[in-house]
């Protein structure tokens, strides 16, 4: 699903509210997660998951036949912890 999938069946359900209004909330709140993660914070969204930083450590990796090593540096990656209530609902569909 895309962004604009997902405008689409926002809009689809309250089709009274104008669909540019639509975008520019969920472009407020995607805003919002990233400038929280950005800020170091965790966001939790209740029966859907929590998103929170990382710090993935340096790591060396060899390239095949030339034998050199390469130094990749430390970064920060998101990770999503999925909530109870969604694994009970995923797990529904097998």
């Amino acid at each position: 699903m895309t962004k604009n999938d997902l405008i689409t069946k926002i809009h689809e359900k309250f089709s009274f509210l104008p669909r540019k209004d639509i975008a520019s909330c969920v472009r407020i709140i995607l805003r919002s997660i990233i400038d929280s993660l950005k800020a170091g914070e965790r966001v939790e969204l209740r029966g859907f998951g929590v998103f929170s930083l990382r710090t993935r450590k340096p790591r060396t990796a060899t390239l095949g036949q030339q034998g050199r090593t390469i130094t990749f540096p430390a970064r920060k990656v998101i990770h999503f912890k999925m909530s109870l209530e969604l694994k009970r609902r995923l797990s529904d569909f097998r």
